[in-house]
């Protein structure tokens, strides 16, 4: 043998990154990406269109596109029949009632006020979540959880600043949508096991529907112009697309991967209120927005962090124990 004699390897081949060769977790990445940019567009059409049309025309017309994309994407074990048949009626249809409102006091928020104002509210969300998690579900919430979710709450007030600047009714409709969002989404975690994905997708949608329907005939409808209801179909195929992958970002990513991909509506949204509707908050509320952003990416991120700490020790003590380790998420 000799031990002088040249190996070589075969060269490193570096493959261009392509949806292909990607991984499931950065190709969900992007996928959420690309569905809250769909959102923030569609609400941005929403405020565009909102000038000329009522908030209730508006939600019709855009629930009714909205649902257009999950019918077509129906899994084929679920049938229309098992969508109406509900395991827990009394919460499905509470947790849809509480989407309609949210729905529709979002949309009023967004034509009424800045987008970066209504956005900072809404995305008071996690805050009540965390609040609702605490009463209802009986969860334990650590401390650097409740240290950012004052943060988040406090750069609210620095955005808005109330008693510095008049609040109107948008404020109120966007603390309105975020307080039914939370209450839906805590009902919503309760449920989602035993109830089925297509009466949770559409029976909110219904509901909304059904709540414009009645304002409309309270109010009085116009059918919107050719122009308009392009925008609206526009806004409602955004929606119903970027519902679907979101379903589908969820299903390749961990949700704890997922979910600080939201806080870009806040980036789209200033970019969206800057360039077509002349909104530019100033440097203090720069500030505040800022804050939001961290506090909440450093909550989803801090949760992750103890996920991961957690399995890791399940792990040394069945090695210990002499069990096969568990799964690692």
């Amino acid at each position: 043998m000799n031990v002088f004699k040249k190996t070589t390897s075969a060269p490193k081949v570096h493959r261009p990154l392509t949806l292909a060769n990607m991984s499931n977790i950065t190709l969900g990445v992007l996928l959420a990406l690309t569905v809250y940019f769909f959102y923030t567009a569609g609400d941005a059409v929403v405020k565009f269109v909102g000038y000329r049309a009522s908030v209730f025309e508006i939600g019709l017309f855009v629930t009714i596109f909205s649902l257009l994309p999950g019918i077509f994407s129906k899994p084929r074990s679920e049938t229309w029949g098992e969508a109406i048949s509900l395991v827990n009626p009394m919460y499905s249809h509470l947790i849809g009632v509480l989407r309609a409102i949210s729905a529709t006091a979002g949309t009023y928020a967004f034509i009424s006020i800045p987008l970066s104002e209504a956005y900072s509210i809404i995305f008071l969300t996690p805050v009540f979540i965390t609040l609702l998690s605490v009463v209802s579900l009986k969860e334990k919430v650590t401390s650097t959880r409740w240290l950012l979710t004052f943060i988040s709450f406090a750069s609210v007030v620095i955005v808005v600043r109330p008693g510095f600047q008049e609040l109107n009714w948008g404020h109120i409709s966007a603390l309105l949508a975020a307080i039914c969002s939370s209450s839906a989404t805590t009902l919503t975690r309760t449920v989602a096991r035993t109830e089925r994905r297509l009466a949770l997708f559409l029976f909110p949608g219904l509901y909304t529907a059904g709540l414009n329907i009645i304002a409309l005939i309270v109010v009085g409808f116009t059918w919107p112009d050719a122009w308009d209801l392009l925008l609206l179909l526009v806004a409602g195929l955004l929606n119903g697309f970027a519902y679907i992958m979101l379903i589908a970002a969820l299903t390749l990513s961990p949700a704890n991967r997922i979910a600080p991909i939201q806080y870009s509506q806040m980036v789209w949204g200033l970019a969206f209120g800057a360039l077509f509707f002349n909104e530019v908050p100033d440097t203090i509320a720069f500030i505040g927005l800022g804050a939001l952003i961290f506090a909440g990416v450093a909550n989803v991120v801090a949760d992750g962090a103890q996920a991961r700490i957690a399995s890791r020790w399940a792990e040394y003590r069945a090695l210990r124990q002499g069990d096969p380790p568990p799964p690692i998420n």
